[in-house]
């Protein structure tokens, strides 16, 4: 199936000029981390409350993502990398995606797409909606992507500021270098993060 479906991808990426075995692999690293560091976080959450949090959406997020060691073409985070393959050749350079979801009247998925562009870091800014991302802003900050991955960012549940999950991957190229995923309220306020996504 899997097999299947990349094959599929590539048809598709004849025309959208999209590397699909790139992405395809892209997608499988991306996910088991994901899966690493939220099975880090359960074994590691302070409280119970919060380690129920994380056991939560370990048992929920293999279905979101819609495979773990198989692809589905029709994932949110596939969906994702298809679109920035239009902006972005993440070929040969270091980047990061944020993911965040943001609750409220209506839930909402965004994701933030940031890469060095010369002496300035560039922000795209994508909302998921009616089954694809649309690209919503894009704007130029000094950032250094250290701090994105501050381990004092994640603060007890008293003290954050997230309504939804947010978790951050730094990227090389077409790897996953390191993530962090923060549960509700466990985002600190102070943190670039935060000051990203909260624009």
């Amino acid at each position: 199936m899997t097999v299947l479906t990349c094959l599929y991808i590539s048809f598709l990426g004849i025309f959208n000029n999209i590397d699909s075995s790139g992405i395809c692999n892209l997608l499988q690293h991306w996910n088991k981390t994901s899966l690493s560091v939220l099975k880090e976080n359960a074994a590691l959450a302070v409280t119970e409350q919060e380690r129920a949090l994380y056991q939560n959406r370990l048992e929920a997020m293999p279905g979101v993502w819609e495979g773990i060691d198989s692809i589905n073409y029709k994932s949110i985070r596939l969906l994702f990398l298809e679109q920035i393959s239009t902006d972005f050749n993440w070929k040969d350079k270091k980047w990061v995606v944020i993911e965040a979801v943001k609750n409220g009247e209506i839930k909402r998925l965004v994701n933030y797409l940031i890469y060095y562009d010369g002496s300035q870091t560039s922000i795209i800014e994508y909302r998921y909606h009616l089954d694809k991302w649309i690209k919503v802003q894009e704007w130029q900050e000094h950032l250094k992507m250290v701090t994105l991955f501050k381990k004092k960012d994640k603060v007890s549940m008293d003290r954050g500021s997230n309504s939804g999950d947010v978790i951050v991957t730094s990227f090389r190229s077409g790897f996953p270098l390191q993530s962090a995923y923060f549960v509700e309220n466990t985002l600190d306020q102070g943190s670039m993060i935060r000051n990203i996504i909260s624009r």
